[in-house]
């Protein structure tokens, strides 16, 4: 018998194991949200009472984000995935929402296009290491970060921004915003916004500094770039390096997401 239904905390342990072993990674502030408000946002696969996978579909006030899809090793290849990803996709259909949001491996983009995905962009993630020693600038208030982050995607991701401005904190000039995310094994550099037009190269300099001295010294800091983000090089000039790519696929078009605006991403690929 197969039964898709809404993950516990049983699943999201198996989830963990099977993640850790593919090296995926995940926020605090990801945590923090399954655990809450999204709890009922995540799915487990059984196949006559043996598990067999794991998805999350997360709905945002317009759009909607699937991720962390996962199938244990011994059971790919049976289209155990398609499973979970056709229910993950109902699932959102069912909320109306503008457009649903993926980021894919080479692997998946063939399945996703088939449910109509289309690659609008791609993800870099770069790794570098906190500094440290900086004083304490970053604003609490955050709310810098909620109107960047819905201009930019157009809409309002109050959950989401919530939980992220729990785990850190903003550094503001002008029209950029960098946020740094701190807790957990690693830092996160992310989300990171420009309002309009050209950002100027001296702002984000100036930002990414600040971040970094703010970063727990010698701890892992993690950042997801759009790869048509400018920032590039101003990342290699402080030791970051390019670890890995994935597609940034939509389906229903980008709508009022504007990915010019957009130089990396709040999560690590699962919720945008």
């Amino acid at each position: 018998m197969t039964e898709i239904r809404t993950a516990t905390a049983a699943d999201w342990d198996i989830f963990a194991r099977l993640a850790a072993a593919e090296n995926w990674r995940i926020s605090p502030a990801e945590r923090q949200l399954f655990r809450g408000p999204w709890a009922g946002h995540a799915l487990a696969l059984e196949i006559d009472g043996q598990w067999r996978g794991f998805v999350t579909a997360v709905p945002h006030q317009r759009s909607g984000w699937i991720g962390n899809l996962i199938v244990p090793p011994e059971s790919r290849g049976r289209g155990y995935g398609r499973q979970l990803f056709a229910a993950a996709v109902a699932r959102l259909e069912r909320k109306r929402l503008n457009n649903l949001w993926l980021t894919a491996s080479e692997q998946g983009r063939p399945l996703y296009k088939q449910y109509g995905f289309a690659k609008i962009d791609e993800i870099e993630r770069w790794v570098g290491d906190g500094v440290g020693g900086g004083c304490d600038d970053g604003l609490r208030n955050n709310e810098g970060l909620w109107l960047a982050d819905s201009r930019a995607w157009g809409e309002s991701r109050r959950e989401l921004l919530m939980a992220v401005a729990n785990h850190g904190r903003a550094f503001i000039a002008g029209d950029v915003v960098i946020f740094l995310q701190q807790g957990g094994d690693m830092n996160i550099l992310g989300p990171w916004y420009k309002d309009k037009g050209e950002s100027d190269p001296c702002a984000n300099r100036d930002l990414l500094r600040q971040a970094l001295t703010a970063a727990d010294p010698g701890r892992e800091l993690v950042i997801d770039t759009l790869l048509s983000s400018p920032v590039h090089p101003l990342l290699a000039e402080v030791g970051f390096i390019p670890s890995r790519r994935a597609a940034l696929m939509v389906r229903g078009g980008p709508g009022a997401a504007r990915l010019d605006r957009m130089l990396a991403l709040a999560s690590l690929g699962s919720v945008g």
